[in-house]
């Protein structure tokens, strides 16, 4: 996944490690090893200063005055609350300092991949063999993307399957998202086209026997040309049939300001021009036959747009958030890798999605790392400019500008699409640009004469300083490689729990079978990272459920809320005895109960914004403390961390509707059954039982057309005909007016909805007219088009029936159910002939 997976970054950190280690081991063998300093040694450690800021426990004081908004998001975790909720108090500036030490290690590996490049570049041949290697992964990332396209079975690399996402549909390679597939192969194309230009125009004098050559093998001038030519069209292809609109636009870009500075200072000949124009050809024809509508449509949404808050879409309503997140972070943000936990606070849109980055480096960057973090970026970033700067200022070597021009406009394309997608957080394309950054500092410095910067020196360290140096360096990378090996272990678990539980539908309970399945998956999980708190949270959940689940088999069958009562209600006089009173009561579900309750503290203390651990702990507070208002303390942190969760806003409900103040539940119910479809079910689940209308509850929750066709459903599967016609009168005027204003399938999905409903409503005209609406936007489909046979028929229109049976069978031939339907269809026509000729014959009899 380009990294973006836990194995992933485990081969990207594992490989960095080795790597350095091996250099630091070279380098202490040496009688006069050297360190060339590039100026950017203290950026970098002022950057992995503020992670471990972000990490280190500090006093409650120094923390209220450095980021009060702590104290303030976090009520529960005062020493005040300690003896009920034993949580103590929150001492560090990151709120999910689990993945916070997984970006230390990340960002580290980074910082080491930048100092190997500077060391390892001596001169611009180093140079150019970098931007070669770069240019042949560039190649073999299309290549996996196209074969995957054309040959693929839905698995990376034919041999992992994702839980969520397959190959199918657009070329990715081995990225989860074509987004960042795109930006690889953007940044990309500048090594390639200078490869490309390199192989043409090339003098005789420097390639004698028109060969190009490396340490290990030599290929024909000629064979390389064609090789080229063909492998930058393949990687156009490929980026482009990711039908990405803002990859497609960096892509655009980097060849274009890489083509650019060539021409402009007379790097880029004849030959070369046409060479690139007819690569662009070949691309074209490619692009015709295997997608080029869709790149069409896909770009359109752009110049389609009225505005840019229509452009950005849910973008914008996302940053808003993160904005807000950094006004009360200001300074050191949230905690590096806390977004996810962090911006469901301030997010005020319902989403069945999760936003798992920022969608931009730069808004991302800022709310886990506040001010200090966003200032180290820029000054970084600055830096990096002017060592283009002053590689550009080179007349003499032509060779050192070009490739300048290369790096250049990478990192311009980091940079610029940063803004609107977050590919600094993928490790894949985050090391080219390191990388390039590395070779922008030694451009820099091998241009320059001798002693005029002091930053281009270097020096030289005692073999004893080199050894002493490996050996620290290597006790770091052991805990950075074991920090990584960990999370990569839990990873293969944590992704067979996701496949067990996208399979079941959201909206009804798993099964024991599957409950079984998860429990085991998510304590291997836990097995290998114990400080996973999501799976800690995940784990109490399914324990809670299995609990019911073993309850309703049970001779005492009381569910959770109903033991929780009698547990107040008899007023143990100790712990002690309520324990055994559970275990006589429960025997062998009662550990789940405990189990459930520790997981889920342990969930919060690892990540105080999990807002499910506090729901968890308010329904079984009757395990630890004897009050019943504790609840109540629970559930308003978890609404705090969470405002807009719909499951904690109908716990919330729930809890305040039994306190008699019935109005202020509906509150949070409204907000519920608006953001969150999934409890739709559970809240009618819950006022269903009582005797209340359907248009009071249309009413009380003004529904959209998803909530009235919730209230329809549910009407119908209770059997409450009178309400379920209610609803549906209101429903079916809302997707008429939908239909028309939607095309084809989503059109055709409305009037077939509102079909449906006419039917059950017995107005057979009108159901007749969306059956031919829905015919008219899915002309192919054959169940729409017997649908309409059928009410034909209803309709004694016998012979238009038969026409619609007639097309179906043309299209299937074998197919029982229509054959049965023609064949009555038919027997009908002839009983109706007949009945017509006996009234003609009786009428021929009287006159």
């Amino acid at each position: 996944m380009g990294g973006r997976h836990p194995l992933g970054l485990f081969a990207f950190v594992l490989l960095v490690s080795l790597t350095s280690l091996v250099w630091l081991t070279s380098q202490s063998l040496r009688a006069e090893a050297k360190w060339t300093w590039t100026g950017a040694e203290g950026l970098l450690t002022l950057g992995c200063l503020l992670v471990i800021a972000q990490l280190i426990h500090w006093p409650a004081k120094v923390l209220a005055t450095i980021s009060p908004a702590i104290a303030e998001l976090l009520p529960l975790w005062t020493a005040e609350n300690e003896p009920w909720f034993q949580f103590g108090e929150w001492t560090c500036l990151s709120l999910a300092p689990t993945a916070t030490q997984a970006g230390l290690v990340t960002f580290m590996a980074y910082c080491l991949l930048f100092f190997l490049v500077v060391q390892y570049v001596q001169d611009i041949k180093d140079v150019q063999r970098i931007l070669w290697w770069i240019a042949c992964a560039t190649i073999g990332m299309a290549a996996i993307g196209l074969a995957q396209f054309l040959f693929g079975n839905g698995k990376f690399l034919w041999i992992y399957s994702h839980p969520m996402r397959t190959t199918y549909g657009v070329v990715k390679g081995t990225f989860i998202n074509e987004n960042h597939f795109a930006h690889f192969i953007a940044m990309g194309l500048g090594p390639m086209i200078w490869w490309l230009r390199n192989s043409i125009t090339k003098s005789n004098e420097q390639h004698p026997r028109g060969e190009f050559s490396t340490n290990r093998f030599s290929v024909d001038a000629s064979t390389l040309k064609a090789s080229l030519f063909i492998g930058l069209g393949c990687v156009c292809v490929a980026g482009l049939m990711s039908f990405s609109r803002g990859g497609v636009m960096m892509m655009f870009f980097a060849a274009s300001v890489t083509v650019g500075l060539f021409t402009c200072a007379s790097l880029l000949g004849r030959n070369s021009i046409v060479a690139l124009i007819g690569i662009g050809a070949m691309v074209g024809t490619s692009l015709i036959i295997f997608g080029g509508d869709r790149l069409s449509q896909e770009m359109g949404t752009i110049t389609a747009s009225h505005s840019m808050t229509e452009l950005l879409d849910v973008r914008l309503t996302l940053w808003k958030a993160m904005l807000q997140a950094h006004e009360k972070f200001r300074w050191f943000g949230t905690g590096v890798g806390s977004h996810a936990e962090v911006y469901p606070i301030f997010f005020s849109d319902y989403s069945i999605f999760e936003y798992t980055h920022g969608e931009s480096g730069y808004f991302h960057l800022l709310e886990e790392t506040g001010l200090i973090g966003l200032g180290l970026m820029i000054t970084g970033t600055v830096c990096c400019l002017r060592w283009c700067h002053r590689a550009f200022q080179n007349q003499r070597d032509r060779e050192i500008r070009a490739c300048a021009f290369v790096v250049f406009a990478g990192l311009l394309t980091s940079i610029l699409h940063s803004l609107f997608d977050f590919v600094w957080y993928i490790p894949s394309c985050m090391s080219l640009a390191v990388i390039y950054a590395a070779l922008a500092c030694r451009l820099s410095q091998l241009g320059l004469v001798e002693g005029r910067s002091f930053w281009s020196k270097e020096t030289v360290f005692s073999p004893m300083l080199w050894r002493l140096g490996t050996v620290l360096v290597a006790g770091g990378l052991a805990l950075m490689v074991v920090q990584s090996v960990r999370s990569a272990l839990a990873s293969v678990s944590w992704d067979e729990y996701l496949r067990i539980s996208l399979a079941n539908d959201p909206t009804s309970a798993p099964s024991e079978e599957q409950t079984e399945n998860m429990l085991s998956e998510l304590n291997a999980v836990l097995y290998h990272e114990p400080n996973h708190a999501r799976a800690q949270i995940r784990l109490a959940s399914l324990c809670l459920l299995r609990f019911e689940q073993r309850q309703r088999e049970n001779d005492n069958a009381m569910s959770v809320s109903q033991i929780r009562e009698a547990a107040f209600a008899s007023k143990f006089p100790t712990k002690a005895a309520q324990s055994r009173w559970l275990q006589a009561a429960f025997g062998d579900n009662y550990p789940l109960l405990l189990k459930a309750a520790n997981h889920a503290r342990r969930g919060a203390q690892l990540c105080p914004l999990q807002g499910e651990a506090y729901l968890i702990l308010g329904e079984l507070t009757f395990l630890e403390s004897p009050l019943p208002s504790i609840k109540r303390n629970y559930f308003a942190q978890a609404l705090r961390v969470r405002p807009n969760h719909g499951g904690i806003l109908v716990a919330v409900g729930g809890e305040i509707a039994m306190d008699g103040d019935f109005d202020r539940a509906m509150r949070f119910w409204r907000i519920a059954f608006r953001q969150d479809p999934i409890q739709r079910a559970k809240l009618l689940e819950i006022l269903g039982k009582l005797p209340l209308s359907a248009e009071f509850f249309i009413e009380q929750f003004q529904p959209d057309r998803m909530g009235l066709t919730t209230f329809y459903q549910f009407f119908r599967s209770q059997n409450r005909n009178e309400d379920a016609q209610f609803v549906g009168r209101k429903l079916v005027v809302l997707l008429e007016e939908n239909a028309t204003k939607q095309r084809l399938n989503k059109a055709a999905d409305a009037w077939r909805e509102a079909r449906e409903i006419y039917l059950f409503l017995k107005e057979s005209d009108k159901a007749l007219e969306c059956a031919r609406n829905t015919s008219t936007n899915a002309p192919s489909s054959i169940h729409d088009r017997k649908s309409l046979a059928k009410i034909l028929l209803d309709c004694d229109r016998v012979d238009e029936a038969i026409q619609e049976l007639q097309w179906c069978k043309s299209r299937k031939p074998d197919d029982l159910d229509t054959l049965d339907a023609l064949k009555s269809a038919n027997r009908r026509r002839v009983a109706a002939g007949t009945t017509l000729h006996s009234k003609q014959d009786a009428s021929t009899r009287t006159e």
